[in-house]
């Protein structure tokens, strides 16, 4: 964004807007270039089935065959509001560099939030990739839905973090651990405490996703935001918390599996 307006300053005003518009197009080839190596190595490394831990013992990230197909799909998704948002967000005149590295910045927070394997990293990388979706969704900030979608989103971003957070903060007491290998061995299925944190980062991350009964400003944010920022979040998102959950059940509370099942049949 910077080297745009570098350049357009020092060029002749009849030739700014096609040199702007061809540094902007620059912009999104890179960006869909690094989402294109992504998923090539997401397809190389899902035939593998040896899991690549990058820390010994109990590790706070692993890719494993699980998260690797959640970077594939999530790479793809990227790819596709990237093409989309080259012409769309050039046709309404908001076609700014900061919208691919906002988008690379959220996408890097959701491939950390699929291989999370620790709860602090989970809650981390779910606020790197919603700080950038506050933007995103008010990107067009010369209508007045623009900024009110970026104001909704963050408010209801800010409720899933509460309720996520204190769900994180009850099951750590239940078991004293904060690992996923660790809080299997540690917390008893019958602890209430064990429960209520349960309960809380399921409404949490619910919230997040818009499941009834917490949508929130969800339907909201998707009618104020751009049409290339609607396509990603009602894709990307709840594709990246519904991996999260998925591995969160099966490598931290397996035991909780029979009890979780008509929960997840209700919502």
């Amino acid at each position: 964004a910077l080297l745009s307006r570098r350049v357009a300053s020092g060029v002749d005003p009849a030739r700014r807007p096609r040199i702007l518009r061809r540094i902007r197009l620059a912009l999104a080839f890179a960006a869909l270039l690094a989402l294109v190596v992504a998923a090539a190595l997401g397809s190389l490394l899902l035939a593998q089935s040896e899991p690549i831990a990058l820390q010994s013992g109990s590790p706070m990230l692993e890719i494993d065959a699980l998260s690797r197909l959640a970077m594939l799909l999530l790479s793809l998704a990227g790819g596709l509001s990237i093409g989309l948002a080259a012409t769309y967000l050039d046709a309404l005149h908001i076609h700014h560099g900061e919208y691919y590295a906002l988008l690379l910045l959220s996408l890097a927070g959701m491939f950390v939030a699929v291989a999370a394997e620790n709860l602090m990293v989970l809650y981390l990388a779910l606020e790197l990739m919603s700080l950038p979706l506050h933007v995103l969704a008010g990107f067009d900030r010369r209508k007045p839905r623009g900024s009110e979608a970026g104001l909704k989103h963050f408010l209801s971003s800010v409720f899933a973090s509460a309720i996520l957070l204190y769900g994180m903060a009850l099951l750590y007491g239940a078991g004293g651990e904060l690992d996923y290998a660790g809080i299997r061995s540690a917390v008893d299925p019958a602890s209430p405490l064990a429960l209520a944190g349960l309960a809380l980062m399921l409404a949490g991350l619910a919230s997040r996703i818009g499941l009834v009964p917490f949508p929130g400003w969800l339907p909201g944010v998707q009618e104020g935001a751009p049409t290339a920022v609607s396509a990603f979040l009602s894709v990307a998102v709840p594709t990246t918390l519904f991996f999260v959950l998925l591995r969160f059940v099966l490598h931290a509370v397996p035991e909780f599996e029979a009890s979780l099942r008509p929960i997840f049949g209700a919502l």
